[in-house]
């Protein structure tokens, strides 16, 4: 498993996917659908860190000594499209980051709906806003950054990521 590679030293970082069947993806039926497909996501990725903190490891638990990113490749539009579901939103996304040298409790950057415009007849979107860094700069913060922010603070580099196929965990 990931733990034991993680363990033994033949691995320092992995990829894997939390597969959900397509639960998520919900052009139709989103409020009788997306609610309970996001619980067992979460609560996948819970059963993961849990795992982790289970095994011993150095002077803590093997979640203790990694680091977590969780994200997806974009979130919803806020509102029902004519089948009742939430279309593709690449306007913004959210990503966790938990484990090693990550101080809890902390959310940066932020997103806005933007109300329907029946005037013109745009339909309400959700975009993320741009983060105000403390040197005055603002710009977007997107998974991607967070990932490359991670790999620079953790020293690894792109080619040692292995990637893990899906690991038998249904959401």
């Amino acid at each position: 498993t990931m733990a034991t590679a993680f363990i033994s030293g033949k691995a320092f970082d992995a990829q894997f996917a939390i597969s959900t069947s397509g639960k998520l993806d919900t052009h139709r039926d989103h409020p009788g659908t997306h609610l309970q497909a996001q619980k067992e996501f979460w609560d996948s990725v819970s059963a993961i860190f849990d795992y982790f903190k289970s095994i011993q490891y150095g002077g803590g638990s093997l979640f203790d000594a990694t680091t977590f990113f969780v994200s997806n490749e974009f979130s919803r539009t806020p509102a029902l499209n004519a089948n009742k579901g939430k279309d593709h939103n690449p306007m913004t996304n959210s990503c966790l980051v938990a484990g090693k040298n990550i101080r809890g409790g902390q959310t940066f950057g932020k997103s806005q709906v933007i109300a329907r415009n029946t005037q013109n007849n745009t339909p309400s979107s959700h975009v993320g806003c741009p983060f105000e860094f403390a040197n005055g700069t603002s710009d977007f913060i997107r998974p991607e950054n967070v990932v490359e922010t991670l790999r620079s603070v953790l020293d690894m580099k792109p080619s040692t990521n292995r990637i893990i196929p899906n690991l038998g965990v249904q959401a």
